[in-house]
């Protein structure tokens, strides 16, 4: 994982064996950094399906995939997502976002491989990174990244 890493935790609760592997995939918007993402991804899910007597397992942390979207796209969305008051307009503005989100994309074709086993609960918030500090706004002001979850 390079200059990255995670913990592998496993616990047995009563009759109950669950495992969460916490990780920090590599960063970055080239598609090689992309692919190392992916490549890295499917190596935890796979090593976690091989711990055969698992009841759960958890695979969390920074895995810095992104939205596939240009800074100025994402900041259009986000704004036309925070002036709506009305709910299904909002969440409207939100799907587009998660359309293109890396890691919806590469579990969608992910098909026949053990990550088709993982699921991922549904976000209906807007993305956490990268914020303002103290602020309502993101930081859009570096141009490098656009907002992910």
């Amino acid at each position: 994982m390079a200059n990255k890493g995670g913990l592998y935790l496993r616990l047995k609760i009563d009759y109950e064996q669950i495992a969460v592997f916490n990780c920090h995939l590599a960063a970055g918007m080239k598609s090689k950094s992309y692919m190392k993402r992916q490549e890295n991804l499917l190596a935890l899910a796979t090593f976690m399906d091989s711990q055969n007597d698992l009841s759960l397992s958890f695979i969390i942390g920074d895995m810095n995939f992104r939205t596939a979207l240009s800074c100025d796209e994402a900041e259009q969305l986000l704004a036309k997502y925070i002036q709506t008051q009305e709910r299904n307009e909002s969440l409207a503005q939100l799907q587009k976002l998660l359309d293109s989100d890396e890691l919806l994309e590469y579990m969608k074709y992910s098909k026949g491989t053990v990550l088709e086993k993982f699921i991922e609960a549904p976000i209906c918030f807007m993305p956490s990174y990268k914020w303002n500090v103290g602020s309502n706004t993101y930081n859009f002001d570096s141009g490098k990244r656009p907002p992910s979850w």
